[in-house]
């Protein structure tokens, strides 16, 4: 059995933090052995770990409740290309452990 930890970022991006529209133009997954890892990605992609507050956590509904399953974080991205215009963008962040075991098909 391998255990790993899972990042899931899913990039969104809409004209204004006023418009709930988003568009999810990105879902990246990258796989880490820690956590100290998972926060120098982070800081790689947004220059810092970012923080999380009770404004941006992010829960699901469970059969037992709701569970805490990540954070949000929001900034402003600059255009991408000529003629486009800054992005509102919110990326949806999550970390899981996880412990696999290959399978063999017979």
């Amino acid at each position: 059995m391998k255990k790993y930890l899972l990042l899931t970022i899913t990039k969104t991006e809409t004209n204004s933090p006023k418009n709930e529209n988003f568009n999810t133009y990105d879902v990246e997954k990258k796989k880490f052995n820690a956590i100290e890892e998972v926060k120098e990605y982070l800081i790689s992609q947004y220059g810092k770990v970012p923080k999380v507050k009770e404004s941006n956590k992010v829960f699901i509904d469970t059969d037992s409740g709701i569970m805490e399953v990540g954070f949000t974080y929001s900034y402003w991205a600059p255009p991408a290309s000529y003629g486009d215009i800054n992005h509102w963008c919110c990326d949806w962040i999550s970390v899981e452990s996880i412990e696999s075991t290959p399978l063999l098909l017979s």
